[in-house]
């Protein structure tokens, strides 16, 4: 069987690879971008060393679904299935930010310090929610998008721009998921002592995984930036190709997470796919992108400037896209309000310390998986020569039940009889 037939029936499980059959919704240089771009990454891949893979393929589909999957095959290989969907969202909701872009916000918001605003106050206008919401039904997904796409103003002037930010975001997510399957998160995952280990750093399976989501973001930041000023060097571009990039960067990764979605700023108690709150990542992400141009200051510090000037302008495009919604689509209901945790703490200056407190633990639960991680990976390596690592984890998990079972019957005997 050849590694397309193998492939066959899981694309089909996702509606079939996508042929451009949606060009009003998804310009066809778009999906060709996407395909050329990781066709690219994928080539790349090996000189990584993948820890624990052969062959990786990746492969866009006919899905409306919101997340890539990763599925194993045989002989260690991987099929990293990609929706269109995603980016179908990420160049409309690109566009539907840019219609505000720019502009004051001459209306009054009300935010909360204590980031509890009740639910009814952060609705979404209709037309809007295919940008937003993951459909059970495919055919409502393809709908409700047809629907939208007459509404959404898309300016000459902006076009370029939304088709790099798709591009660009695209881009991480697959970056994303291969840091997945270079750092060895799926052969981690089997390994029977990481309950152990995860108890002894504090963490449940939940903020565990957030860890793993984190080290995969900041695998695909290093991975992006450095392939973003690969092809600016490759063609001698100077600095303002470099500040183009930084910014289109921000506002990709931005719209990509969603983190101007009102919905999700309530950051208490946020509980997403195993990730930290939008604000939070986006944040990890920006000191991921900072710390992997380390090596050169002027950068750091330009892609800083860029990266905040280009936040606050996301930010407050869009929320008047978020107030003005019902009014622009012309659909009932109320005015949607945001909270303005993330632009108050930079677009004025006063900081929210709820905020800085994600960011600490967020930075711990990295910590955390990174030590597990290292944990892992040296007792693999301690496999005796010719034995599977995955057999010799298991025998050690063994040894270590018997020996705790042990020390229990022994508590059990010093213990004085009543």
């Amino acid at each position: 069987m050849s590694p397309k037939d193998a492939l066959a029936p899981i694309v089909e499980l996702y509606g079939g690879e996508y042929k451009d059959t949606a060009p009003d919704l998804l310009p066809p240089e778009i999906s060709a971008q996407f395909r050329g771009a990781t066709r690219l990454i994928v080539e790349q891949f090996p000189h990584f060393e993948p820890a624990e893979t052969g062959r990786v393929d990746c492969v866009l589909v006919n899905s409306s679904a919101m997340n890539p999957r990763v599925h194993s095959l045989e002989g260690g290989a991987r099929l990293i299935v990609f929706p269109v969907g995603v980016l179908i969202r990420i160049y409309w909701i690109a566009h539907a930010v840019f219609e505000y872009w720019g502009e004051g916000l001459n209306v009054t918001i009300a935010g909360s310090p204590l980031d509890d605003l009740p639910p009814e106050w952060y609705e979404i206008a209709g037309p809007l929610k295919p940008l937003f919401v993951d459909y059970a039904q495919e055919s409502d997904f393809w709908t409700d998008m047809n629907a939208l796409a007459p509404l959404v103003v898309r300016k000459p002037d902006f076009e370029h721009d939304a088709r790099s930010i798709a591009r660009l975001a695209a881009q991480f997510l697959v970056w994303h998921e291969l840091g997945h399957i270079q750092l060895g998160h799926f052969t981690l995952r089997k390994n029977p002592l990481l309950p152990d280990w995860r108890d002894w750093m504090g963490v449940d399976d939940h903020d565990f995984q957030a860890g793993l989501e984190a080290q995969a973001d900041r695998f695909a930041s290093s991975a992006l930036i450095h392939t973003l000023l690969g092809e600016i060097e490759y063609r001698r571009g100077g600095r303002p190709e470099i500040e183009r990039a930084f910014g289109l960067c921000t506002a990709g990764l931005m719209l990509m997470l969603g983190a101007f979605w009102p919905a999700k700023k309530f950051v208490a108690g946020y509980k997403g796919l195993g990730n930290q709150h939008p604000l939070v990542r986006r944040e990890m992400i920006a000191d991921a992108i900072a710390a992997a141009l380390a090596d050169d200051a002027a950068k750091t510090e330009l892609f800083r400037q860029i990266d905040l000037k280009i936040w606050e302008q996301v930010v407050w495009a869009s929320n008047r896209l978020a107030m003005y919604a019902h009014e622009r689509y012309k659909t009932s209901g109320t005015v949607t309000v945001m909270p303005l945790l993330s632009s108050l703490s930079y677009g004025t200056g006063f900081a929210f310390p709820f905020i800085e407190a994600h960011r600490v633990r967020a930075a711990y639960l990295l910590s955390a998986a990174d030590g597990i991680l290292k944990t892992h990976t040296d007792f693999r390596s301690r496999a005796p020569q010719g034995k599977d690592p995955d057999a010799f984890l298991a025998s050690l998990a063994e040894v270590f039940k018997q020996h705790d079972l042990q020390v229990q019957d022994q508590v059990r005997k010093l213990k004085p009889t009543p």
